[in-house]
């Protein structure tokens, strides 16, 4: 590809960076301060990343075109989830997982996107809990919703015993 999107420092946590391959100097990725994950879709055209509009507010599921190397404007970006983590795409991109608790547990959604401007699709609210995930069988490859040191289930992995 002609450039590399990634997760670096910012000014409240991570904020996402582009590094264009003719360029020697990475560029912040304006109005992502506070990122904290991120998925470039399979044909390299999309990025998806969640984001707060304040440090208060819920991780948000956002979308956002990249075109010759330019990540678009946050006034062109799409919000799939108003309440989401970790997002991912199917290989087709035509599906966007993500992990949120809107329903009082962790669980896995997927939210269809629309072909050309992936934009959600589909009825009202969109989002549907995938079936099993609330009581933690369906993980991402060999990975799983881990309990921290409070008990509570967090949007860390760790690997499954043999």
């Amino acid at each position: 590809g002609s450039f590399i999107i990634y997760l670096g420092p910012g000014d409240a946590g991570g904020q996402l960076w582009l590094k264009r391959r003719d360029s020697d100097t990475p560029t912040p990725v304006a109005g992502t301060t506070g990122a904290q994950s991120f998925a470039v879709s399979p044909d390299g055209g999309w990025i998806a990343f969640n984001g707060r509009p304040n440090r208060l507010a819920p991780a948000q599921v956002i979308v956002a075109m990249v075109q010759a190397s330019v990540v678009a404007r946050e006034k062109d970006w799409i919000v799939v989830s108003m309440d989401g983590d970790a997002p991912n795409w199917s290989p087709n991109a035509s599906l966007l997982y993500f992990w949120s608790d809107r329903d009082g547990s962790p669980c896995l959604w997927a939210q269809r996107l629309d072909p050309a401007t992936k934009r959600p699709t589909g009825a009202a609210p969109g989002p549907r809990r995938w079936a099993g995930s609330r009581n933690q069988r369906v993980w991402a490859g060999n990975r799983r919703p881990r309990r921290g040191n409070t008990g509570r289930r967090s949007f860390g992995w760790r690997r499954r015993s043999a």
